[in-house]
């Protein structure tokens, strides 16, 4: 998720840190900063991601020659930060469906007086953009994201953390007085993930989540037999995908295994509409693996480097 707007200094950090879907590889230990509320945690540990054999062949380039950009010099420059080297890890948790409230825990090495002196530099020249206030002794930066969303950051000053969400109180609260940590559902569907993967995800179900299933009537026999989903990716020389749905049991974990074997022939057809992307989309369908057992379904896929260089040969320009 995008968390600043454009040209917004003092946020950039958080923002770069989310687009580079960093996180804490301890997460998986339950992380003193997630909200007691929190429904979905997601993770990435960047420095695994940035050390990983296809980062080094297909994004290193990439990423280097976007820091070079004047604009993005500029702003980092006076942030005195480098994403590649700064960041190390960002916590992402959302509670809530309709109007989520979101936390962004970003963990690295950040210079507090030189973004201070930027965030300051740019409420003063453009208050309208960036509003900074003082809330109990704490220091909140305040902007827009995407579609004029508010967004609130506060930089701890030891300049490890920084901490951002779309909720002020949200995140006075979790700065102020943190949660003795995530719900007892929550601390389950955490335990199921190592936390040492380059990316991860813990997702739990919830009454308004079963109230939707039990509403559609392809799927309402599953209503209250979904506990959690959780996930991995692992990132060396190919890309490894693990999603797990766990049920109560395993005849609910049977019915959704049927459910998503049906999505299969579904994906090929919208696939065939698209000349170019048919042959790659076949491709990661033959290596999709849906299995289930006591504890219910789980989903692989596996990503060669094989398949990744030829997607990425189809996304270069062609010679005119």
């Amino acid at each position: 998720m995008r968390v600043f707007a454009k040209n917004w200094l003092p946020l950039a950090a958080a923002g770069l840190a989310a687009l580079c879907l960093t996180a804490s590889a301890r997460a998986a230990d339950a992380d003193k900063l997630i909200p007691s509320d929190a429904e979905v945690v997601a993770s990435i540990n960047v420095r695994k991601l940035l050390d990983s054999d296809l980062y080094k062949k297909y994004g290193q380039d990439a990423a280097k020659a976007g820091l070079e950009d004047p604009n993005a010099k500029k702003m980092l420059g006076a942030l005195g930060l480098n994403p590649l080297t700064d960041l190390d890890s960002i916590l992402v948790t959302s509670a809530g469906t309709e109007k989520p409230k979101m936390l962004i825990v970003a963990r690295g090495k950040f210079d507090v007086s030189k973004i201070q002196a930027a965030a300051e530099a740019h409420a003063k020249d453009k208050p309208d953009e960036l509003k900074i206030s003082k809330e109990g002794g704490l220091t909140i930066y305040e902007g827009k994201g995407n579609n004029d969303q508010k967004v609130f950051a506060h930089l701890v000053s030891d300049g490890k953390t920084l901490m951002a969400s779309t909720d002020k109180e949200y995140l006075t609260q979790a700065i102020k007085t943190p949660s003795a940590g995530p719900s007892k559902q929550m601390q389950t569907a955490l335990s199921k993930v190592t936390g040492k993967d380059e990316a991860w995800i813990a997702a739990v179900v919830t009454d308004e989540m079963n109230k939707q299933i039990a509403s559609n009537p392809q799927t309402k026999d599953l209503a209250g037999k979904l506990e959690a989903l959780t996930g991995t990716i692992d990132v060396g020389s190919d890309v490894q995908i693990n999603l797990t749905v766990h049920t109560t049991d395993a005849t609910s974990a049977g019915s959704l295994k049927k459910q998503l074997n049906q999505i299969k022939p579904l994906l090929t057809l919208m696939a065939q509409s698209n000349e170019d992307a048919a042959p790659i989309v076949q491709d990661l369908l033959d290596n999709l693996k849906i299995t289930s057992d006591q504890a219910g379904v789980k989903v692989s896929l596996k990503v060669s480097s094989e398949l990744i260089e030829k997607a990425s040969k189809q996304e270069k320009p062609k010679d005119k």
